[in-house]
C-alpha cells in the first residue's frame, strides 16, 4: 500500500461520511456524541474508500458505497448506544443486513441485462478517445492554439 496524503478531497469526503453517520442518530446526539459518531463514520468511509476497494479491485465511482453505505450502516449500528432504550442492536443489525441484501439483489437484477446486451461498459476505443468526445461530441479541454 502506498502512503496516504491529506487532501482537500479527502477531508471533504470524511466530512460527508461523518454527516451521513450522524444523520441516522440526529435526534439523540449531543454535539460531543456527534463528533464521536462522525469520526466513526469517517473511519468507515476511509476503510471502504481505501482498503475494501483496493482489496476487491472494485471501481466505486464517486465512492457511493464508501461514503454513503458504510457510514450509514455504522451510524445505524451505534444508534443503540445513543438512542432511546427501546432501540436494540439486533433489529438494527437485521435492518442493515436486509437493506444490503435488497440493494445487492436489485443491483444484480439491473446489471445482468445490461451486461447481456453489452451495455454495461463502453468500448476500449471510445474510452481511449475520451468519453466526452465519443458520447457528447465535445472535449473537456479545447485544443491549444498557437499564435
Amino acid at each position: 500500500l502506498r502512503s496516504h496524503f491529506v487532501s482537500t478531497l479527502g477531508m471533504a469526503s470524511g466530512a460527508i461520511a461523518g454527516i451521513v453517520a450522524c444523520s441516522t442518530n440526529a435526534m439523540w446526539l449531543t454535539p460531543r456524541m456527534a463528533i464521536f459518531v462522525g469520526v466513526l463514520g469517517a473511519a468507515a468511509g476511509f476503510l471502504g474508500a481505501v482498503f475494501i476497494r483496493r482489496l476487491r479491485n472494485v471501481d466505486d465511482s464517486m465512492d457511493i458505497f464508501s461514503l454513503h453505505a458504510l457510514p450509514a450502516a455504522t451510524g445505524l449500528l451505534v444508534l443503540p448506544l445513543f438512542g432511546p432504550d427501546s432501540v436494540a442492536f439486533g433489529p438494527q443489525l437485521a435492518g442493515v443486513l436486509i437493506t444490503a441484501a435488497y440493494a445487492a439483489a436489485l443491483t444484480v437484477a439491473i446489471a445482468m441485462p445490461l451486461k447481456f446486451f453489452n451495455l454495461l461498459r463502453v468500448s476500449f476505443d471510445d474510452e481511449d478517445a475520451g468519453l466526452d468526445l465519443t458520447l457528447h461530441g465535445e472535449t473537456v479541454h479545447p485544443p491549444q492554439s498557437t499564435l
